[in-house]
């Protein structure tokens, strides 16, 4: 069998030239989804490199979701199906760092949903929309369950970019659904706020199913922009105001939202004004404060008087 790759040259048998060649030999159509790659010690040999130097650049292979390494008898590095994890997880990492907001996700998805919405209402087949109905009685019934369905709505707008039957908005739309989970992981659910993207959703099914492409680009555009400013709500609320969240909603961190943040600030300095009354304050501690001051240099300057007096 003739070598698939070449040697490395001095001074460049780095992993990254390993890394370089087979992802060159996959985007060639020299490796194909579900190929096996050669054994770790003939991937050295063909490299002219240590098995050391291969064992890194086959994780970094696996770490950029190009390979899967399994173990086992029938295990070995296999080439894996385009997905979309690896965007996915990266722009997911990005909003829990807070190098993303919420907002500038959801700026997005109100670029590019609506424009799929209206893409799939000219696509769409009869299998997609019997997909979308299943999603949404789905949603439906984690509702009446009083289940959090704020999860499940996502497989309705991951299916809507199905439809679209385009490669490139399928994988960049569930790329996102890892990173939509980071953003609302933390935001409370209320049942007013499923029953209105329910209703959105079967607005644009209906849209969808009457191939009205206008009519679903706007009903898309409107649900998206009132995603965010639930969002928005929802993120500056109090921390603890639990009623009318749904059960099953994630819990709020403890100490999250500003507001929750400003009470502690308020006690801490309540709780300082108790303990070091300072002289420059208003109300009844400060006045005491004040007054004590005052009445011991009363009773200093009659003590001084007498004295006098005694002189």
């Amino acid at each position: 069998m003739a070598n698939l790759f070449q040697p490395l040259h001095a001074p460049f048998r780095r992993p990254q030239e390993i890394v370089g060649q087979i992802e060159g030999a996959i985007y060639r159509g020299l490796l194909a989804p579900g190929d096996r790659l050669p054994a770790e010690y003939e991937l050295a040999r063909q490299f002219a490199s240590s098995r050391s130097s291969v064992r890194e650049a086959l994780r970094t292979l696996e770490a950029l979701g190009l390979i899967s390494i399994r173990q086992g008898a029938a295990g070995g590095c296999f080439i894996n199906h385009p997905d979309h994890r690896v965007v996915g997880d990266s722009l997911a990492r990005a909003i829990r760092l807070g190098i993303v907001s919420l907002d500038d996700h959801t700026e997005v998805r109100v670029a590019l949903e609506p424009y799929v919405a209206r893409l799939a209402a000219e696509r769409a087949t009869a299998e997609d929309l019997e997909r979308m109905a299943g999603a949404l009685d789905l949603a439906r019934r984690d509702l009446a369950a009083r289940r959090a369905a704020k999860f499940s709505h996502l497989d309705f707008h991951l299916l809507v970019a199905d439809a679209a039957h385009n490669p490139a908005i399928s994988i960049i739309m569930h790329s996102f659904k890892h990173s939509l989970i980071a953003s609302f992981a933390d935001v409370p659910v209320d049942e007013e706020s499923m029953t209105a993207a329910i209703r959105y959703h079967e607005r644009i099914y209906d849209a969808l199913a009457q191939h009205d492409g206008d009519r679903a680009r706007a009903i898309m555009a409107e649900h998206i922009l009132d995603v965010r400013e639930w969002g928005r709500r929802s993120a500056t609320e109090p921390a603890d105001k639990d009623e009318g969240v749904a059960p099953g909603a994630p819990p709020r961190r403890a100490g999250a939202g500003p507001q929750r943040g400003a009470r502690k600030l308020s006690g801490s300095g309540r709780r300082a004004t108790e303990r070091k009354l300072p002289p420059a304050g208003s109300g009844a501690q400060a006045q005491r404060g004040a007054a004590a001051p005052a009445g011991r240099g009363r009773r200093s300057g009659q003590r001084l008087a007498g004295k006098e007096g005694d002189r």
